[in-house]
């Protein structure tokens, strides 16, 4: 009798923060940290495999639900001198619109330009963003998620803290795919902030 499979199959995730001065680009912190990866993306990458040929709206095998679609940012907000003696909360964070607010979630779309395939290694994907420096600023960040788009069909039962249907396209569910907590960055006019983000096969 033959046996079954049973081995894994090993993803590696890399997250590169580089603050930079806003007026000179001089690097002032630079932190490199390998970070989780969660079990969406396994399923997700069983999804794209499968590439099933006959999708029904809604359906949550839609190989479209599983690429990777957003970058969200959390920490907590300062008020003045004095930092509030308060947990920190996680917000999602729209890098592209208004001042954030924690009761307003919404992200960072990652388009074709933000995500690129190395030449280097023909197996690791990379996603860069950059905060520029009017973005979020007040804010001390101490985590980044990576999430792909989702289905129409929440998960069941919801994780924790699940965010709601993404704002920029609604109907759908994002689901993390990766995610890193990180010394607390306060964010000012004074920096800008490159993310660089690598995930790969490795064994």
């Amino acid at each position: 009798m033959q046996n079954a499979f049973t081995g894994t199959i090993p993803l590696r995730g890399d997250l590169r923060i580089v603050v930079r001065r806003a007026d000179s680009g001089e690097v002032h912190w630079r932190y490199e940290i390998r970070n989780t990866i969660t079990y969406v993306a396994l399923r997700g990458l069983v999804g794209l495999i499968s590439q099933k040929t006959f999708i029904l709206p809604g359906d949550p095998n839609d190989p479209a639900n599983f690429k990777v679609s957003y970058l969200r940012l959390g920490g907590y907000l300062t008020a003045g001198p004095v930092v509030p003696a308060i947990a920190p909360t996680r917000a999602d964070i729209n890098l592209q619109g208004a001042a954030p607010s924690p009761g307003t979630p919404l992200s960072l779309i990652l388009g074709d330009a933000n995500k690129t395939l190395t030449t280097s290694n023909p197996f690791e994907m990379k996603v860069t963003a950059t905060l520029g420096a009017t973005d979020l600023n007040g804010w001390d960040l101490t985590e980044a998620g990576m999430f792909v788009r989702g289905g129409t069909l929440a998960t069941i039962p919801a994780p924790p803290a699940s965010p709601a249907i993404e704002p920029s396209v609604p109907g759908y569910y994002p689901e993390m795919f990766a995610r890193q907590i990180h010394p607390a960055i306060p964010k000012s006019a004074a920096f800008v902030i490159d993310y660089d983000w690598r995930i790969a096969f490795t064994s």
